[in-house]
């Protein structure tokens, strides 16, 4: 879970990159987030459709109902279509390891709550909307006040491949298969920028996404002050180069964050090359464990002139790696 928090012409405002919560209850979370001083969200986007991106997501929304203004999710089809796939794959594997009748629901909870307060309680918000590559959700139209959010992935054959295998299941007669590691390839990517400082958040990006991004003409300019590693750390997770001698792409050394997956990532080569780039690195805590109670977190407060960020906070189960 990524929050991010700034001020706006004298407002506070908040935004979320994901949630999980493990046990089906989210009480904790929320009160964490009232006792910090979050009210509500300007947006909550879903980068894909994994259960440590979304899980009990919906509880959130459901807490702060009437308070969150847009909810962006990962591209390609309708969220009609997908919760029809997701629901299929579970029906077809219910005994796959990859708990898709656990990850069906979250799918489907999620969409019904943003349906819920669209249409069923008629507040107008949140608006449901699917990102896409080199779009900018925040601000969604008008000049950048300060704060600019860009999507950065997913691009155009990665969308199209997982859109195949979905299209596939759906449709009559289809074959049904466990795409479980494939929504990978719809996963969204970020950056913030805020000021004269840039934010990379790398969600489950691979290297499918990676590579087109970065050999577009269209690629922002990367000069990240923080950087979320993208998916756990593993090595498909990056491309050659990206960490070096001279740091993130050459060019920066950024305060990096790694975020393990069960006890399989990030992967120890993937770490030695953050490690050898001279970047500041962190790796949170296992995430399963401690979501609700003595959250793994790490603060880190970026400065609008561009100064190098402050790490504000680390939670004991945080660690620092370089």
């Amino acid at each position: 879970m990524i929050l991010l928090r700034w001020d706006e012409n004298g407002s506070s405002r908040a935004a979320l990159i994901d949630a999980y919560s493990p046990t089906g209850k989210v009480g904790s979370l929320v009160k964490w987030l009232r006792g910090i001083g979050v009210g509500g969200f300007t947006f909550v986007a879903v980068t894909h459709p994994h259960l440590d991106h979304l899980f009990n997501l919906d509880g959130i929304l459901s807490a702060f109902v009437g308070n969150v203004e847009y909810a962006w999710f990962w591209p390609g089809l309708n969220q009609a279509a997908y919760v029809m796939y997701f629901n299929k794959l579970a029906r077809r594997f219910p005994n796959s390891p990859n708990m898709l009748g656990t990850r069906a629901a979250a799918v489907s909870a999620f969409f019904n709550e943003c349906d819920r307060q669209f249409y069923g309680l008629q507040l107008g918000r949140p608006v449901l909307l699917p990102v896409r590559a080199l779009s900018r959700i925040y601000p969604v139209a008008g000049a950048s006040n300060g704060m600019d959010v860009l999507c950065i992935s997913p691009w155009e054959d990665p969308s199209m491949r997982f859109i195949s295998l979905v299209g596939s299941g759906i449709r009559a007669g289809g074959v049904v298969t466990d795409t479980h590691r494939e929504s990978n390839l719809v996963s969204a990517g970020f950056v913030v920028t805020y000021g004269a400082s840039q934010v990379v958040l790398g969600g489950d990006m691979e290297e499918a996404n990676w590579r087109p991004l970065l050999q577009s003409c269209d690629c922002p300019i990367f000069s990240p002050c923080v950087v979320k590693v993208s998916h756990h750390g593993s090595s498909n997770g990056r491309v050659s180069g990206m960490w070096g001698a001279a740091g993130f792409l050459g060019k920066d050394r950024p305060i990096v964050v790694v975020t393990p997956w069960n006890q399989k990532l990030p992967e120890a080569k993937v770490l030695d090359e953050i490690k050898s780039s001279g970047c500041d690195t962190y790796l949170t805590g296992q995430q399963r464990h401690r979501v609700e109670e003595g959250l793994s977190r790490i603060h880190i407060r970026v400065h609008e002139d561009g100064r190098r960020p402050d790490v504000v906070f680390l939670a004991p189960s945080v660690k620092r790696i370089q």
